[in-house]
């Protein structure tokens, strides 16, 4: 079996300590597709470095057509004319995370890094978002490497590569094949 060939979507982990459990799936994924180290060239983005500064509206801060704009704020929750026409200084902490994720998804990069994935959020709404980021990344091709200490987002997400980090310190990587076979390693 050739590892390599996968693309790698959407990646999630089930354990949370320090701010180290980002750095180790990354490595993870570098061994996983055959890397010795993952590229600093690659056009990616990070919620946690998404602007958020600035008085204009949530919808135009992300500078695509109104039409285009709408349709990623809907995709992660933020479809309500309050919120597309606050200030993000305004928005909760919730509102704030998801607006990131909007500025993320509508700044085209190829990779976008996420830690604590919708770990902020009501269950209920981080299954919607999960939901939608997966349709996102299928439809546009790009990838998302997300780490998360919540594990009830994997229905949702349906990752191609998922990395269960325990807090006993094993780990698991679950390779999901094209046609739906699984493959734990």
């Amino acid at each position: 079996m050739k590892i390599r060939n996968y693309k790698l979507k959407i990646l999630t982990a089930a354990s949370r300590q320090s701010g180290q459990v980002l750095f180790e799936i990354l490595l993870a994924v570098a061994v996983i597709i055959g890397v010795a180290a993952v590229s600093m060239q690659l056009s990616q983005m990070s919620l946690q470095s998404a602007d958020v500064a600035g008085d204009r509206t949530v919808v135009d801060c992300l500078e695509k057509p109104l039409a285009e704009a709408m349709k990623i704020l809907s995709i992660v929750g933020l479809s309500d004319v309050f919120a597309m026409v606050n200030v993000p200084a305004r928005l909760s902490e919730g509102q704030g995370y998801r607006f990131r994720l909007a500025m993320a998804m509508a700044s085209g990069k190829g990779i976008i890094f996420g830690d604590e994935f919708c770990s902020n959020l009501d269950r209920v709404t981080a299954a919607v978002i999960a939901f939608g980021v997966r349709k996102f990344a299928r439809k546009y091709g790009v990838t998302f490497v997300l780490a998360s200490s919540h594990d009830d987002l994997v229905g949702d997400l349906e990752p191609d590569v998922l990395v269960v980090r325990r807090l006993d310190g094993s780990s698991e990587v679950v390779v999901k094949h094209c046609c739906g076979l699984r493959v734990t390693g």
